[in-house]
Parts: structure tokens; C-alpha cells; sequence
């Protein structure tokens, strides 16, 4: 979580911190994961991951939860307006847009990291 929002060199920065998307200042630092357990609680099990309430918000108290993998929807609010593989024009969150390109999500995001602005990544799809 703080890495990917603090770390431009982080595969992911460009989705999370990159979009704006940030770590409560009190969880960051010495002592900061002690104060995130107060707020967020131990991780329930393996099969529990992070997740933001209201997606278009950072990793704040009141805005996170731990959620199974297969009900996280976090990656919602990075939506993108670009012409598809179709010649259409698509207003899609990043992850609706990796599955229409058949390409894994986290490829799509260093592909933005490495073109920023360039919505021609639309129109390729797997390489």
C-alpha cells in the first residue's frame, strides 16, 4: 500500500500514487503500521486484501477495509476515455479495459507509467 503510493518507481505508483491516490500520514513513518492496526485490524486471512470504501479517496481511517480478493473493486476509479481496438469510443476503469485488450492489469498500468498520455496503449492490446 505505501509503496505503490509514495514510490514512483513502483510497478503500480502510476495507478495509485501516480492518480493521486495517498496513505494517511499517520500510518506512515515509525510507529505508522501500529497506528494503521488500531484503524484497520490485523489481515482477517491470506485470502483478505486491502481495500478502499470509496475508491476516488486515499487509505484513510474510516476508508478501508479488508475485503477477499474476488469482491475488491478498488480499481474502479481509474477510468479512462480512449478510442477501443473497435474504432469506438470507451469511457472504462483500467480494469475494464485490461480485460477488452486481453492483457493483465498490472501490464496496462506500466504501460500508462511508461507512455503517460498516450491513449494509442488502447488500440494494441497483447504485443
Amino acid at each position: 500500500m505505501i509503496r505503490r503510493c509514495t514510490d514512483s518507481n513502483h510497478a503500480m505508483f502510476y495507478c495509485y500514487g501516480g492518480d493521486g491516490i495517498t496513505v494517511h500520514a499517520d500510518w506512515l513513518g515509525p510507529g505508522g503500521f501500529e497506528r494503521f492496526l488500531v484503524h484497520v485490524g490485523e489481515r482477517p486471512t491470506k485470502k483478505h486484501t486491502l481495500a478502499r470504501t470509496d475508491p476516488t479517496k486515499g487509505y484513510e481511517p474510516g476508508n478501508v477495509k479488508w475485503k477477499t480478493r474476488n469482491h475488491v473493486d478498488g480499481r474502479e476509479h481509474h477510468v479512462r476515455t480512449a478510442i477501443g481496438p473497435d474504432g469506438l469510443e470507451h469511457s472504462l476503469s483500467l480494469a475494464a479495459w485490461a480485460k477488452k485488450l486481453k492483457i493483465d492489469y498490472r501490464s496496462l498500468c506500466k504501460r500508462m507509467q511508461r507512455h503517460p498520455g498516450d491513449v494509442s496503449i488502447f488500440l494494441r492490446g497483447r504485443r
